[in-house]
């Protein structure tokens, strides 16, 4: 529901959707942004890989997983990913499969401006976001009805987005005109 009301309420010209693995949020935005791009969070598909291993080999196999997003190129981060497949294959057979068969999900970030990348790549943007309404709102505690709390969650986001605005920009979109020019 909340991507057909966006939609319905102006929302256009989506070139990409980062999220965690949550199948019906991945069909719905399939239903109402044909053509948009979904990037899988890399940073929940290197944790859902790890699930799958023992506690102690953790550690060790992160700084793997992770070389695969740290390649210069969507190439380059296939091939890193069939080589920790055949690796990992006889004592992670689990992880060799997560490995072969859901990667291109996490990548489709490498489609866009290498300047994107960082911010594009994992849901930070949102989980930074859904942070600071938290601590905002834990101060508060009780609020008199939903309209205050409305009121507060709105502010944040507005600040946040004049932050983008007049500041620090989360992403320069020149370097997307670029590409797709």
């Amino acid at each position: 529901r909340i991507f057909g009301s966006l939609r319905k309420r102006g929302l256009s010209g989506v070139m990409l959707a980062v999220s965690d693995n949550h199948k019906g949020l991945v069909k719905a935005l399939e239903k109402n942004f044909q053509g948009t791009s979904w990037q899988r969070c890399a940073f929940h598909f290197i944790r859902n890989m790890l699930d799958s291993v023992p506690r102690k080999k953790r550690a060790y196999l992160y700084s793997d997983l992770k070389s695969i997003f740290l390649c210069s190129s969507k190439e380059d981060a296939l091939l890193r990913a069939s080589e920790l497949s055949a690796k990992f294959e006889k004592h992670y057979p689990e992880l060799s499969n997560m490995l072969r068969d859901d990667i291109e999900d996490s990548l489709s970030f490498m489609d866009y401006p290498i300047e994107h990348w960082a911010r594009i790549k994992t849901t930070n943007v949102i989980e930074r976001l859904n942070g600071e309404i938290k601590r905002r709102t834990d101060v508060v505690r009780i609020f008199p009805n939903n309209s205050s709390a409305l009121r507060l969650i709105g502010s944040v986001c507005m600040e946040k987005n004049e932050e983008w605005i007049t500041g620090k920009k989360y992403l320069n979109m020149d370097y997307l005109r670029n590409l797709n020019k």
